[in-house]
């Protein structure tokens, strides 16, 4: 019952931290989210277990075409998900 309660409180700091930069969150099964900006896919982040607690791996998806505003939205998204606790960013 911990790990769903460390769980939930991840995934609700994980939206938090979205919604703050702009980011809308999807699931993608039971252990892949993809987000969107702009209506654009612009990364996944893949949700894991691990003994330190929840472990998040964030992935940017390249495009040569997109601007800096995306750059600088999932650098910001990534650096808010290091600062959630009760998880690892790997």
């Amino acid at each position: 019952f911990d790990r769903l309660v460390v769980g939930a409180s991840v995934m609700d700091s994980l939206t938090s931290a979205a919604n703050a930069c702009g980011i809308t969150l999807a699931m993608m099964g039971d252990f892949l989210i993809v987000a969107y900006f702009n209506g654009e896919i612009i990364g996944q982040i893949a949700v894991g277990a691990g003994r330190s607690g929840v472990e998040l791996v964030p992935g940017r998806l390249d495009s040569p075409d997109w601007s800096d505003a995306v750059d600088g939205v999932w650098g910001e998204f990534c650096d808010r998900i290091r600062e959630i606790s009760d998880c690892r960013t790997v």
